[in-house]
């Protein structure tokens, strides 16, 4: 039996991508909270180094829901090092965070797609291809992402609005 998400902050899902980019690649880092597919926390990077991937997007994920119960919340990634190294497992306990790993990219579905949906709907569309470009436009995108696109999973609407319902009314079934 899995477990039977009905409210924010159940579950974070995270994944780090490459992208490329003219003069060689950039490493793209999200957290989407799967309840209500929004993005919480990202980084752009030139490295795969822990404090240029994961921790920052950590630590924005955190800034944004700070005030909110977090204990007990399962943060999903991949095995990848960036996710158990010393320092981002640190915070994550500092938080009361459960890390949760994976061995194999389908075991990440919800971040496996969010990697495809920005590269593939936003970036590359856009022509983003050079470093000064791609973080300011990463940024774009996920605005986009939370504030525009709407998303069948949660009720034909865009993850912000469905959050803000959520809060609002308390209503946690679509």
């Amino acid at each position: 039996m899995g477990l039977e998400l009905n409210r924010p902050n159940q579950v974070w899902s995270s994944d780090i991508t490459y992208y490329p980019l003219v003069d060689g690649f950039c490493y793209l880092t999200f957290i989407m909270d799967v309840y209500s597919r929004r993005i919480l926390g990202h980084s752009v990077s030139r490295s795969l180094r822990t404090e240029e991937t994961t921790i920052p997007a950590l630590r924005q994920a955190l800034r944004l829901r700070r005030g909110m119960d977090l204990e007990g919340l399962i943060f999903h990634s991949d095995g990848g090092g960036q996710f158990f190294c010393k320092e981002f497992l640190d915070i994550t306990r500092q938080a009361k965070l459960v890390s949760s790993m994976c061995e194999h990219a389908w075991e990440n579905p919800f971040s496996e797609r969010l990697n495809g949906i920005i590269k593939n709907d936003y970036l590359l569309p856009w022509g983003v291809d050079t470093w000064p470009e791609v973080k300011p436009r990463t940024a774009m995108a996920v605005k986009l992402y939370n504030t525009e696109r709407l998303h069948g999973s949660i009720g034909n609407m865009t993850p912000t609005a469905f959050e803000e319902r959520w809060l609002s009314t308390g209503i946690n079934k679509l």
